[in-house]
């Protein structure tokens, strides 16, 4: 039985068997693809076999180099090559740093941190794929073939070693930490709402603490505290302590917002998470509609994290309103 696009961008008749195995021979027929069809002109069951490329170019390839562009993968002689591809797959689980750039081979379905890794080096280039999760997905798959565009690379949407060289061109390592970070006035900003103790106290839930709720150990003070917090710390000290405490909440804010942000915009949300945490921020409608570009719906939706215990609390309206200015104007 033939498998056949049924559009009126026709292509070459393609044998069900192209699908089920690979052949190295000389005789291979040429096939000529048009990438841009769309899944509604497939048949059943070519869309059951294979996914259009993310390119919308048109390339003449061999059989061979088919099943490649379809994610199908085989050795040097076109043989499938099960084995190889669970070795490369397993060391991107693993997150092993010996991954180079003759040996990457990422694609779609693949996790682990060679796809974080893969996933920094996009967004520092200026291809957000989406939250760094560590999965290959399908944004993460489009914002590999935007890059490889814009490179002038074969576009296939897979990190192989050509993609991976153009990735970490230019001396800089991989692991470039490109992650946000609060700024000074930003963690000014959220001490304003969290009280300053210089001495040692324990909080409502019984844990020392020190400072803007720096928690210092579980349990109230027992005299096991570091030597530093037994007197007295200084007001920039603390505001030190503030910035250490704040990571959670910055890592929460780049890994989940796949939008560009200024700075006074990250730092107004960083105190939104700081506060609720990164759980609620995660799965909040706030993140859903900024994601989706509505910046402006921000400071509407902060409005509405004003209650605790069952009660509207002044002081949270304080805050979430200070934040909605931060975010839309800049002012801290």
């Amino acid at each position: 039985m033939n498998l056949q696009f049924i559009s009126h961008r026709s292509v070459t008749m393609m044998p069900a068997r192209f699908f089920g195995r690979a052949s190295s021979s000389a005789e291979d027929t040429n096939i000529r693809i048009e990438s841009a069809v769309p899944n509604g002109c497939l048949s059943w069951r070519a869309r059951r076999f294979c996914r259009p490329p993310c390119s919308r170019r048109t390339r003449t390839t061999s059989r061979t180099q088919a099943m490649r562009l379809y994610g199908v993968p085989f050795d040097a002689s076109g043989a499938l090559a099960a084995e190889a591809r669970h070795s490369t797959k397993a060391t991107a689980e693993r997150g092993e740093t010996e991954m180079s750039e003759t040996t990457i081979m990422l694609r779609r379905g693949d996790v682990g941190e060679g796809v974080r890794r893969v996933e920094r080096l996009l967004r520092r280039h200026g291809f957000a794929p989406g939250p760094r999760d560590g999965l290959f997905d399908e944004r993460t798959e489009e914002a590999v073939c935007a890059f490889q565009t814009a490179r002038d690379l074969e576009v296939d949407g897979v990190v192989g070693p050509t993609t991976w060289r153009a990735l970490t061109m230019g001396g800089e390592s991989e692991d470039h930490d490109d992650s946000a970070h609060i700024s000074k006035p930003g963690a000014r900003f959220i001490a304003r709402f969290e009280g300053f103790r210089a001495e040692l106290y324990n909080d409502a839930a019984g844990h020392c603490t020190i400072g803007y709720g720096h928690l210092v150990h579980r349990g109230a003070i027992d005299g096991s505290e570091p030597a530093e917090f037994k007197g007295s710390i200084t007001r920039q000290r603390a505001l030190e302590l503030l910035q250490e405490d704040a990571r959670a909440a910055e890592s929460a804010v780049n890994d989940n917002v796949t939008v560009s942000l200024s700075q006074h915009q990250f730092d107004a949300l960083v105190s939104f998470v700081f506060n609720v945490g990164s759980g609620n921020f995660s799965s909040s409608t706030l993140l859903r509609k900024l994601n989706s570009g509505l910046h402006q719906s921000v400071p509407s939706e902060l409005s509405k994290w004003v209650n605790a215990g069952g009660r509207r609390l002044e002081g949270l309206v304080t805050r979430r309103r200070a934040e909605g200015i931060l975010f839309a104007t800049g002012t801290y």
